[in-house]
């Protein structure tokens, strides 16, 4: 799934630095991860190497004079220490396959500015602004940041040495010992503790082993899985809509990570089982980070076996009403998803499997549900209304409800068919906007306002100019989005005349009614909880199933509490992770 949806991993706009790698990360990952088990096609190669060259020559227009990288660039105050060590890690990884593009500058400004901002303790400040609040971790002092900034730099000493770069050993010695020096302090915080543990094993620590045992034991198993849960202070409460964090997932690839760096294949299978049951449909997660992280512990890991001719998986489903056989999964088409869509009044699905090898056959479920208002971090609001024939005026808010910062935000407005955004080079400069706009630029028919982070209230005024008259307007969406966290986003139907009342969680004035956005469930054995009008089509499952190797039966059954079980499909493919745990059990 990650291969085929490689520019839609994350439903995201790329219009800022931060943003910008996903187009660019994954593309490197699904390379490693395809040319080590020699399943590399023409075409993926093609396109993966294209949004490689696009992503790093957009990327390369965030860089400024110092060398480092900065979200909106000139706009910030200054570089970003976090993004800069994202960015110089993604070019080194990226190297080999651009063969044409020289990336060696962008690296090294990168990592003379990195180094030139180190502390006298060895660890690495929080330069600019951190969107990415995670990376703090909590009362860590430093530490997460430092490790992350750290693993950048190993990644990169062979080619810094090279071009001159004399200082990097020193400064990855008073790194490397500053996190050793509060082991101690992080034994009980798992993000910080996860991070550093991956960071000391790639320095080759003596207290790597140490840290890792520490982490083992923090970590829970279920049904053949292993996993971490990222908690307060460092990661935000989970909430009931949500299977897992972006911080989770971050958490445990770098988990997965480590125990690749060391070549553990049996707990680190166990660790991947985790990593693939909390993928989207698209084979996805939730953010550019945890995405970027997940597919580099699957590629890494992956890389330690070989592929197999032998791998032959065949899978049949049955929904009560028909049955349906997927094509034989073999080495030659195990890149390809396969997608059966299940009859609506489904209750019980059984899938039998049979052959040699793993596959996942992944059952996604798609419900609607309002949440309440205290569930949701930020919430939107829009107004509309005609000033002429040719005109409109939009007003759109946002409300912040969190007790932390949000981190960067992105409002999202479509416009209406046939109509333009008017006063782009205006909004920025909107004393309503609390001086925090970064950013503004069109996606299709989308105006999208980045944010450096949500407020309490902030509002942004939009004149939309009609280009080409559309009889019956359809509604359009707004979205506020929380970049590092979707969870705590929102989206509203809007339409000219009409206004959202998103205080009272109705809509006014219009036909829409309360807005339902679609969720998508990953395979989970959580019962999902809904809060949902009695009217509205709804999904809930407790969702059983079997990894399908040899003649393992798995069975999705459906509450029937509820009248319909939505438009579920199950899918079958071997995908990216999956591979890598093929590889292990056939050996």
């Amino acid at each position: 799934q990650s291969v085929e949806n490689i520019g839609n991993l994350v439903k995201m706009p790329y219009g800022c630095g931060e943003q910008n790698m996903i187009n660019f990360a994954p593309n490197v990952y699904v390379m490693d991860y395809l040319t080590s088990m020699d399943q590399l096609t023409p075409e993926i190669e093609k396109k993966a190497l294209s949004y490689m060259e696009a992503g790093y020559q957009r990327e390369m227009t965030y860089q400024r004079a110092d060398g480092s990288f900065s979200a909106f660039g000139d706009r910030d105050n200054s570089g970003s220490m976090w993004l800069t060590s994202f960015v110089i890690r993604i070019f080194g990884q990226a190297q080999p396959y651009l063969a044409g593009i020289d990336m060696s500058d962008g690296i090294v400004r990168g990592a003379n500015w990195i180094i030139q901002n180190q502390s006298r303790d060895g660890s690495f400040p929080e330069v600019g602004t951190l969107h990415h609040k995670a990376m703090q971790g909590g009362a860590s002092s430093g530490v997460t940041l430092t490790a992350y900034v750290l693993t950048s730099l190993l990644e990169n000493r062979a080619l810094l040495e090279q071009k001159g770069v004399t200082n990097i050993g020193d400064a990855i010695n008073r790194a490397v010992q500053f996190i050793e020096d509060r082991l101690e302090k992080i034994s009980e915080m798992s993000y910080s503790l996860a991070i550093s543990t991956y960071a000391l094993t790639m320095a080759e620590s003596e207290k790597a082993d140490e840290a890792l045992e520490t982490l083992v034991a923090m970590a829970q198993s279920d049904n053949g899985m292993m996993f971490i849960e990222c908690g307060p202070p460092e990661c935000a409460e989970q909430q009931w809509y949500h299977a897992s964090s972006a911080s989770n997932v971050e958490l445990n690839a770098y988990f997965l990570l480590t125990h690749a760096a060391k070549g553990d294949v049996s707990t680190g299978l166990a660790i991947l089982k985790y990593l693939t049951s909390q993928q989207n449909a698209l084979g996805g997660y939730h953010s550019t980070q945890d995405t970027v992280l997940a597919l580099e512990g699957m590629a890494k890991f992956g890389s330690l076996f070989g592929q197999s001719d032998s791998q032959s998986v065949s899978l049949t489903v049955n929904d009560g009403t028909s049955e349906f056989s997927f094509p034989v999964i073999t080495k030659e088409n195990s890149v390809i998803t396969h997608i059966h869509q299940l009859d609506k009044m489904s209750r019980q699905v059984t899938l039998q499997a049979s052959g040699d090898g793993v596959a996942i056959a992944q059952l996604v479920v798609n419900y609607y549900t309002v949440r309440k208002l205290e569930d949701q971090g930020v919430e939107i609001w829009v107004s509309a209304t005609e000033r002429d024939d040719k005109l409109i005026d939009i007003e759109a808010c946002a409300w912040w409800h969190g007790e932390d910062t949000s981190g960067m935000g992105l409002m999202s407005l479509g416009m209406p068919t046939g109509f333009v955004p008017e006063n782009m080079n205006e909004i920025l400069d909107q004393k309503s906007l609390g001086g925090k706009g970064k950013r503004v630029e069109t996606e299709g028919n989308k105006l999208n306002i980045y944010v450096d982070e949500f407020l309490e209230e902030m509002c942004v005024t939009v004149t939309a100019r009609r280009t080409i008259p559309v009889n019956n307007l359809q509604d359009s969406k707004a979205s506020a989005i929380v970049y590092y966290d979707t969870a705590l986003s929102d989206v509203k139907l809007w339409s000219i005349g009409n206004t959202t009342d998103d205080r009272d969680n109705k809509v006014t004035d219009g036909p829409s009614g309360p807005t339902k956005e679609p969720t998508t469930t990953s395979p989970t054995t959580k019962k999902v909880a809904t809060d949902v009008p009695e009217t509205t089509p709804t999904t809930t499952a407790g969702i059983v199933v079997s990894y399908p190797v040899t003649t393992t039966k798995g069975t999705v059954v459906c509450d029937d509490s509820q009248e319909d079980c939505g438009a579920s499909y199950c899918q079958l493919s071997a995908l990216l992770a999956v591979l890598c745990a093929a590889m292990y059990l056939l050996k």
